[in-house]
């Protein structure tokens, strides 16, 4: 159950908002009437954003919030699930909701290259971890909660037209990552640097074909106890438009090399392995779309400045 208000106001060069939600979180839920969690809380969420628009060409923006992360059913769970003889996962019965507390402060300048400085602090965060059993040769993967986490990061994004038929966009984000708090009653405190970022070019070959070429970039990250290490794609596709622009067909592959590889590992504790995860990244495409009849799409355009996405360093 929730209740939002919102106010919005605009005073000359100044576009304000502030908004609130309410909310009442009641969680239930059962596993072969031998688990049952029945938890209720109550919150309240604020979310300001000022604008300030100097001119047509630069425009300043600080946006202030607080957020939650529930956790989900099978992270409350305790019941254990083998994924192999070697290797148990289990849930916290008694593991809690983390806030988020964030401060973000963007500049844009004429849509042609952003920047933002943004510190997130995190109360209660969620974390999983491994334990080693050494007799017994076996890995358990619980969840708890961490005391806080802290992130500073810095972010920037550019696009450019060069010679008339290449668009290019950049972007990335450098952020300092910490952990406080204790893992099985010993104490665990990690600090780190972490980055990404991803390059896309659009070159008009003539008028009816496009290629397109993009590739991200992985640096070495950490999460809890764990450690991963740098990894990268680039990403191909050709683009055609026929019967007079109402057949569109793309031809493209993602991850050419076959190089996005999740590499981990851990030397905590008695723990000190490696592990490695290639997935199916190296995939071909093949798009056909047809236009029937007369189609009038109005051209809208938004501007998103200081869209909370800047993917969070998911490896």
């Amino acid at each position: 159950m929730q209740a939002i208000f919102n106010y919005i106001k605009s005073i000359k060069k100044w576009n304000i908002y502030l908004g609130f939600r309410l909310e009442k979180t009641s969680l239930t839920g059962e596993s072969d009437k031998k688990f049952k969690i029945n938890k209720e809380y109550f919150n309240i969420f604020p979310n300001f954003s000022f604008e300030y628009k100097k001119s047509e060409n630069h425009n300043f923006q600080l946006n202030l919030s607080r957020r939650i992360d529930r956790p989900n059913f099978s992270d409350l769970n305790p019941f254990m699930l083998f994924r192999d003889q070697y290797t148990i996962e289990y849930g916290n019965p008694f593991l809690l909701p983390s806030y988020a507390n964030r401060g973000e402060l963007s500049y844009n300048y004429r849509s042609f290259i952003s920047t933002s400085v943004a510190y997130t602090y995190i109360q209660d965060a969620i974390i999983g971890y491994t334990v080693q059993n050494d007799s017994t040769k076996v890995t358990m993967s619980p969840i708890k909660n961490m005391k806080s986490s802290r992130r500073l990061e810095y972010s920037i994004f550019f696009q450019k037209t060069i010679m008339e038929k290449w668009d290019i966009s950049i972007g990335g984000t450098l952020a300092y990552v910490g952990y406080k708090g204790d893992i099985d009653g010993v104490n665990f405190g990690r600090n780190g640097i972490s980055y990404f970022g991803n390059i896309s070019n659009s070159i008009l070959i003539s008028k009816n074909t496009k290629l397109e070429i993009s590739g991200r970039y992985l640096g070495p990250n950490f999460y809890g106890v764990l450690q991963l290490k740098s990894r990268w794609l680039m990403s191909f596709a050709y683009k055609m438009s026929l019967c007079k622009d109402k057949l569109d067909v793309t031809l493209g592959v993602d991850d050419i090399f076959y190089t996005y590889i999740i590499r981990s590992s851990t030397n905590f504790g008695n723990q000190n392995w490696s592990y490695e995860q290639i997935n199916d990244t190296r995939r071909f495409r093949v798009s056909i779309n047809y236009k029937f009849g007369k189609m009038k799409i109005e051209k809208r355009n938004v501007n998103e400045s200081n869209k909370e996405e800047k993917e969070r360093f998911n490896h």
